[in-house]
């Protein structure tokens, strides 16, 4: 008889280490997703944080860059402004582009102390 009686403590004794194991290991876990959850929320209001800061600095640029454009003048442009004289380029074709071909450069083009019209005068 006193061997069921031990048998039957054992078993209780291991269920009972079992359960507080488990319930142990359950605050364990919940002690886990508690610093989780305190990490994201605290990653989560940093973002948050960044957006709005972003929103508040788009709406504020768009007001400046508006502001910027009301503040300009048009300015005043010569109707022959920035046409080539055609006598010197051999004429323009119906797209605007010059209808000759370009000379290939060679090295000499670039040397020190010229320039591409020959023109360049370092003070010698």
């Amino acid at each position: 008889m006193s061997w069921k009686f031990f048998r039957r403590r054992e078993r209780e004794s291991s269920e009972k280490e079992i359960n507080h194991a488990y319930r142990r290991g359950k605050r364990e876990i919940v002690e886990v997703m508690k610093s989780r959850r305190d990490k994201f929320s605290q990653k989560f209001g940093e973002l948050k944080g960044r957006y709005k800061a972003l929103v508040d600095y788009c709406e504020f640029r768009g007001t400046v860059e508006e502001e910027i454009w009301t503040q300009w003048e048009p300015v005043p442009v010569s109707p022959n402004l920035g046409i080539p004289d055609t006598a010197e380029t051999g004429g323009l074709d119906e797209t605007g582009e010059v209808d000759q071909p370009v000379a290939p450069l060679d090295v000499n083009d670039y040397s020190i102390g010229r320039s591409m019209s020959g023109n360049f005068d370092l003070g010698d």
